[in-house]
């Protein structure tokens, strides 16, 4: 009896298993999404509050879980950026050397 084959699959940044099409296409969507100069500037300020932003001694448990929490997702979508673009730009390299 032959194994039936299945689609590969990966662990994305946001730690879920996800066929490689499916992690293909979300990359993309987030790098089409947050492209052009307002979308850096967004980008700059959720990292602003987040990522860039340091609590001192006096923040509670729930406040620091908080701010961790915050800072994951903007990670992810900070990630899924960078590896749409890189997708994109693999895509239109393939396809110029194609046509090419």
């Amino acid at each position: 009896m032959k194994k039936q084959r299945t689609a590969p699959r990966i662990i994305g940044p946001d730690g879920r298993e996800r066929p490689a099409s499916q992690e293909a296409r979300i990359n993309e969507w987030f790098a089409h999404t947050f492209r052009g100069v307002a979308a850096e500037h967004v980008m700059d300020y959720l990292k602003s509050i987040t990522i860039n932003a340091v609590a001192g001694p006096e923040q509670s448990d729930s406040a620091l879980r908080h701010l961790e929490g915050s800072r994951f997702i903007v990670g992810i979508i900070d990630t899924r950026i960078k590896l749409g673009v890189k997708q994109i730009a693999r895509m239109d390299k393939e396809k110029v050397e194609k046509d090419g």
